[in-house]
């Protein structure tokens, strides 16, 4: 007679692995350098245009780290992780320093909220597009407040926030866009974006 022995499925951190965390700081690394050079190149801009212009364009670079480890991994707590390592890898190249590392956290738990509610089941475009929207719309009211934008127009600022969120829509679009073509060459097989790549195949 055989034994079955059912195992819980683990949640929480309990299910990551090593090879989860590694991949998850792996994109936090590089984003994080990437961000600071966009960070840096914003601030160039922000005095040849305007900041709150600058602050849309560097948007969609914004997102990136988050949501694509998030596509990846696809667990509780992805965002979380990958903007915390942003965070730390961008302090010492920009002016924001660790300052920054209380609203990189705050974006990461955004980032989750929509696919927590899907218990992280879609991942179609339209679910990348619109889950930075929250957080892109909260960081811009900020710049707002900061940069003096509720003195503008009605229509300038209706102006702006669409911008914004188009930029944090491309920002979520590119990461998906960026996930598959690595998946395309079949070092994500093991996570569930590699498995639906063959699938489709």
């Amino acid at each position: 007679m055989s034994t079955q022995i059912t195992q819980k499925k683990k949640r929480g951190l309990a299910s990551w692995k090593t090879r989860d965390l590694l991949v998850t700081a792996a994109i936090g690394i590089v984003f994080g350098l990437v961000l600071a050079g966009a960070l840096n190149l914003g601030i160039v801009l922000g005095a040849a245009l305007t900041p709150l212009i600058a602050v849309i364009l560097v948007m969609p670079v914004t997102v990136l780290a988050g949501m694509m480890a998030l596509y990846i991994i696809r667990k509780p707590g992805t965002a979380v992780i990958s903007e915390l390592v942003t965070g730390l890898i961008m302090a010492p190249f920009t002016l924001y320093g660790v300052g920054a590392l209380p609203f990189r956290l705050i974006e990461g738990v955004l980032y989750e909220a929509p696919f927590l509610v899907t218990r992280y089941r879609r991942w179609g475009w339209i679910s990348m597009m619109l889950s930075p929207a929250l957080p892109a719309m909260a960081l811009f009211t900020m710049a707002m407040f900061s940069y003096g934008g509720f003195n503008l127009e009605p229509g300038m600022i209706v102006l702006l926030y669409a911008g914004n969120f188009v930029a944090a829509a491309i920002g979520g679009a590119l990461a998906k866009a960026l996930a598959d073509a690595i998946a395309k060459t079949g070092v994500l097989d093991s996570y569930a974006i590699g498995q639906e790549r063959q699938e489709e195949i």
